[in-house]
């Protein structure tokens, strides 16, 4: 009986992102609305990334935690960005935003899933990096090195990931 339902379920969205997109450009073809890809796919983000939440509460794992935590920090930046909360920039400007995302997401799940030093390692790397490049995208800071660096971060982080596989081999090797 459950999986009817859930059939039934899934059988409607793809009718329903039907009519919402039909309602949309017959929306926009009427001039009712002024809404154009750059208000909408911060949405689409968004969704996705409030929609991974829900997964994850039904089938707790750390795939659905990384995506809301990756998606949902970005959808808001974008958001955010394209009402004109904040300044609009180009992508040169954005990548940090993604980057954080990524390091949102690793965060997310070693907080509430997992307790590996590996995924706190990661996350702290892109928050870090990512806020140090915000902050001299928003012109708080002028650190020279930056766009030349920035690969020491790479490098230290794959040594520390090496390091850590090693040292979880020669724990499992039988002595």
């Amino acid at each position: 009986m459950n999986s009817v339902a859930s059939q039934r379920k899934r059988s409607t969205i793809p009718g329903l992102i039907l009519i919402f997109i039909g309602l949309y450009f017959l929306a926009r073809k009427f001039d009712w609305i002024d809404l154009g890809w750059i208000h909408i796919y911060p949405l689409i983000f968004l969704g996705i990334g409030i929609k991974a939440v829900f997964d994850y509460k039904k089938h707790p794992g750390t795939q659905p935690l990384f995506l809301a935590g990756s998606l949902l920090p970005v959808g808001v930046f974008f958001f955010l960005r394209n009402y004109e909360f904040i300044p609009f920039w180009t992508i040169d400007e954005v990548w940090p935003v993604l980057t954080l995302g990524v390091g949102t997401g690793f965060l997310l799940v070693y907080a509430v899933h997992s307790r590996d030093a590996a995924n706190f390692l990661v996350s702290a790397v892109f928050i870090v990096f990512s806020s140090v490049a915000l902050a001299v995208n928003f012109g708080l800071f002028d650190w020279w090195g930056m766009d030349r660096l920035w690969p020491l971060l790479l490098i230290a982080l794959g040594f520390f990931l090496i390091r850590n596989s090693l040292k979880q081999k020669s724990a499992e090797k039988p002595s």
